[in-house]
This record gives C-alpha cells, structure tokens and sequence, in this order.
C-alpha cells in the first residue's frame, strides 16, 4: 500500500467510528483494521468504538451546554480529512449507536 498524499508534510487525519455495545463485535474489528491500514499509509487516526459512542448522550439541539466528550469528539471530526464509518447490519437502516454519533456533528 502506498503512503498518502499530502500537499505538505503534515499527516492526514482519519477519524473511525463504529462498532457495537459488544465488546470485540465484527463491525469494531472491521473499523479496527481499516483505521490500522490508514495509519499504516501514513495517516494519523482517532477512533471512536462502540464503548464511546455508548457513552455520548442523545443527540438533542436544544440541550443547553455540552459534554465534555462530545466537545473532544466534534473537535476531531472538525481536523479530520476523512471519517470512516462501521455499522452492524440493521435491516434498512444503521444501528441507533452508530446514528447518533453523525447527528451530533450538527453542533459544528
């Protein structure tokens, strides 16, 4: 695999999220090994597993304030060159997990 191209010497920066409540679920390994090939060409990664997400509250945009781990989370999805998503396969549709982490970009 090739490294990645950039315009500059800085890394591009790959954010993954995905993955179940379950620990070591076949969708968080698939995010696990696409973020470690990314990282592998050269790319700097966050990822953002299914205990994560399970953590972030609901999205709701008239929730005055903010979570502190939302904050950090938005801040990278804001940096990041390219997200990476992994969901478990929900018949039409994504999981409520996985779902609520994108709606939460709406505070960007």
């Amino acid at each position: 695999m090739s490294a990645l191209p950039t315009s500059t010497d800085a890394k591009i920066s790959i954010v993954g999220l995905g993955g179940t409540v379950r620990p070591n679920s076949s969708s968080e390994r698939a995010l696990s090994k696409a973020m470690a090939a990314a990282e592998a060409a050269g790319a700097k990664t966050t990822m953002y597993g299914g205990e994560f997400l399970a953590r972030l509250p609901h999205y709701n945009p008239a929730e005055p304030g903010e979570h502190a781990e939302r904050a950090a989370f938005l801040e990278s999805i804001r940096t990041a060159d390219g997200i990476i998503v992994s969901t478990p396969g929900y018949p039409g549709s994504i999981s409520g997990l996985v779902k609520n982490a994108p709606a939460s970009i709406e505070g960007l």
